[in-house]
């Protein structure tokens, strides 16, 4: 059994309809079958703890929790967690193991285990280049949306 406060990040599952696949989480309840996930910056309001909520197997010890036990280490392990909450999946996990093109779709296969699909739009071409760009776009940022907001928050125009 993963201790109460241990660092998990999340494998592929159907809860949350998989949005928080890879993302990095602390435990900090647990039920018979299940493990309560705090996020950073992220509630729950259906849970009363404001928890989410997963299968026990569907959580894995994340790396950051695996470094002995001292000042000097910690409070980076817990940087390096919080800059992965914030920013995305840990790039140790953006190992590519297959890449699927299918139609408007495109699937890719990573080396966790997990796979990403996105699909262009009607009537974009269809260009698999673009494809895999998005595919590790949503990978990273958790959705092409939330890519698109840090864009419009953080791009400058430069005139010519």
């Amino acid at each position: 059994m993963i201790p109460i406060d241990t660092i998990v990040s999340i494998k592929s599952g159907d809860e949350y309809g998989g949005k928080y696949t890879g993302k990095l989480g602390i435990i900090k309840k647990f039920t018979d079958d299940r493990v309560g996930v705090e996020f950073a910056g992220l509630k729950n309001h259906a849970s009363k703890y404001g928890l989410f909520w997963f299968k026990k197997e569907n959580v894995t010890p994340s790396l950051f929790d695996v470094p002995k036990r001292n000042d000097a280490i910690i409070p980076a392990a817990l940087a390096k967690a919080f800059l992965n909450f914030t920013f995305g999946a840990p790039r140790a996990s953006l190992g590519v193991k297959q890449v699927i093109f299918s139609g408007p779709k495109t699937i890719v296969f990573w080396l966790d285990g997990t796979k990403t699909i996105v699909s262009c739009g009607e009537g974009d071409h269809n260009d698999p280049y673009a494809g895999f760009c998005a595919a590790v776009t949503k990978r990273v940022f958790g959705s092409t949306s939330q890519a698109k907001k840090v864009l419009a928050r953080t791009r400058k125009e430069t005139s010519k």
